[in-house]
């Protein structure tokens, strides 16, 4: 990474989640596409899912009532799409947290 803030965006409307890359001025340098495959996006969160150094992208989509996470590639590209749960009704929000104390995301 360069040290810049991006911006990660899910849209529901053509099933994308994407970054904006922070060009170091606070301005946009490009939209990179992530997915277009997660059915109407609800809500995303970034976070570390597989303790390789790199953030991943958590998914929420609630026309399928999924929960997934894309693998970041370490390039900030998607090495596949990983099912959590398809037994969340209509997900609005994810958040990434150690629930149990055991030391890794719930």
């Amino acid at each position: 990474g360069d040290g810049d803030l991006d911006v990660v965006v899910g849209a529901a409307d053509d099933n994308s989640v994407a970054w904006l890359e922070n060009d170091g001025t606070g301005q946009s340098a490009g939209r990179h596409l992530i997915s277009d495959e997660v059915t109407s996006v609800s809500s995303v969160v970034c976070t570390d899912v597989d303790g390789d150094g790199d953030l991943d992208v958590v998914v929420g989509a609630a026309d399928d009532n999924s929960v997934a996470w894309l693998e970041n590639d370490g390039t900030g590209q998607s090495a596949g799409r990983h099912l959590i749960s398809d037994e969340v009704t209509s997900v609005s929000s994810v958040v990434c947290t150690d629930v149990d104390g055991d030391g890794d995301l719930d």
